[in-house]
């Protein structure tokens, strides 16, 4: 019974690799203003199914830092190219001028992505619909709801797919 359940196992989990050619990716976003400053925001994921991933990014900036794990659903539309959805969630902090504060935020953003190749993708998000919250330094803290697309939340990101 313990072989065949073995089996089994082995089975699904060979059959779920051929159904997905690249597992995991690594990649992200890098930019630059006009006015000297940086944002890195290096990224990680992990297929799970041909429809659905989990992955995270972690996002520097001169004064801000961010973790955002992410769950993202494709929706295959031709060849190479995909739209996708990423539900996720945003823990942060950072300081403006002489105040510290502290970051929250849940949402989700449309994206389309697309492979050059099997291991090279480019992927895009705009807009985002969402809350987010802030909390400074001294108890005051500031909430919204955000349902925007606009080219100030235009993202770009390149990964490397193995």
């Amino acid at each position: 019974m313990t072989i065949a359940l073995g089996l089994v196992i082995f089975t699904n989990i060979y059959a779920q690799e051929q159904a997905t050619s690249t597992k995991m990716w690594i990649g992200g976003q890098l930019s630059f203003t006009t006015n000297n400053t940086y944002t890195l925001g290096p990224s990680f994921g992990m297929m799970l199914t041909d429809v659905m991933a989990v992955g995270g990014t972690l996002t520097i900036s001169d004064a801000f830092w961010a973790i955002e794990p992410y769950f993202r659903m494709y929706k295959p539309i031709k060849d190479n190219f995909k739209f996708y959805g990423d539900g996720y969630l945003s823990i942060g902090g950072g300081s403006s001028g002489a105040t510290d504060y502290s970051s929250f935020g849940i949402g989700v953003r449309p994206g389309v992505q697309y492979w050059f190749t099997q291991q090279w993708s480019m992927a895009a998000t705009l807009g985002n619909i969402g809350y987010s919250q802030t909390s400074w330094e001294g108890g005051t803290s500031d909430g919204h709801f955000a349902l925007g697309i606009d080219f100030s939340s235009l993202h770009f990101a390149f990964f490397f797919h193995f």
